[in-house]
């Protein structure tokens, strides 16, 4: 097994935490030669497809145009060398919005062309038990050298339904830390659904969710948690708020709360802290999966 990857700090905790080595980047590579891999994922980078990097940085080139989208079409580049049994791709559910969803077409359409079994799915990761409210695209190929096998299969979709789903109230801490409360000028905006199993923001002070460390939406704690990110969880009103009460004050969800809320192990959070923090919250926390 091996994988790739660039930046130091997640070679470093891929190796800790699955004992694969790293190769480096995955673009320069001299991939002639070596076997055929009977299983490949790609995860490729995802702020140039992401719904909140779109939003608020609308001056700037997304997709295949943006400083990291690229990464999405030349990853056939590596499958169409090594032609493995089975491929992975994944990234976020936005981006099928960006560009009309022409990447994605692009790229289902050659993995076909390699002789895959191309298999695509919209999934939530609530389904699957987590507590953030992140969807993403799955993509399964399965060269049809594996037959009937690969023509079977589906993707699976978790049992979680909205209905017996969990919410943030569920992770948090019980007492808060009044070092992670934050005041903002927000201002209060109805959610889009107050149903249970989805992202209620309630209250913000900017337009997308902003950046990791100075979050723009501040979420309901009756819903979802939102996506995780590298450096920072995002914002949540005070437990006892209700709609009508007054906005401005929130709280940071913290570290622990993230992990939780991503079924993650209490022995991850501990080689977190005692190595990169938060970093390896939205870098590496996909492993668990």
């Amino acid at each position: 097994m091996s994988s790739c990857e660039i930046i130091k700090m997640y070679k470093r905790a891929i190796y800790d935490l699955t004992g694969i080595k790293c190769s480096g980047d995955t673009f320069n590579q001299d991939l002639v030669g070596l076997h055929q891999p009977a299983y490949m994922q790609v995860t490729p980078e995802c702020p140039d497809y992401s719904r909140g990097s779109t939003a608020f940085r609308e001056k700037l080139n997304h997709g295949v145009d943006g400083e990291t989208g690229w990464q999405l079409v030349l990853a056939l580049k590596p499958i169409s060398i090594l032609m493995p049994l089975i491929v992975e791709i994944e990234m976020v559910a936005n981006v099928l919005t960006v560009h009309g969803g022409k990447e994605v077409v692009f790229v289902l359409k050659a993995l076909n062309d390699l002789n895959y079994n191309v298999h695509a799915a919209i999934v939530k990761m609530q389904s699957y038990g987590d507590i953030i409210g992140k969807e993403r695209l799955v993509v399964v190929g399965c060269h049809e050298s594996l037959g009937e096998h690969g023509k079977e299969h589906r993707i699976p979709i978790g049992h979680y339904s909205d209905v017996v789903s969990f919410c943030a109230r569920d992770v948090i801490e019980k007492v808060l830390d009044e070092s992670n409360a934050r005041y903002f000028h927000d201002w209060e905006v109805p959610p889009k659904s107050s149903d249970p199993g989805v992202l209620q923001v309630v209250a913000r002070k900017g337009v997308g969710q902003g950046f990791s460390s100075n979050p723009h939406a501040s979420c309901n704690l009756d819903g979802l948690m939102p996506t995780m990110t590298s450096h920072g969880n995002g914002r949540h009103q005070p437990p006892d708020w209700k709609m009508g009460d007054p906005v401005g004050k929130s709280y940071m969800f913290t570290m622990e709360d993230a992990s939780k809320a991503q079924n993650l192990p209490k022995d991850y959070i501990d080689y977190m802290k005692g190595f990169a923090g938060k970093a390896l919250l939205g870098g590496t926390s996909a492993l668990h999966g």
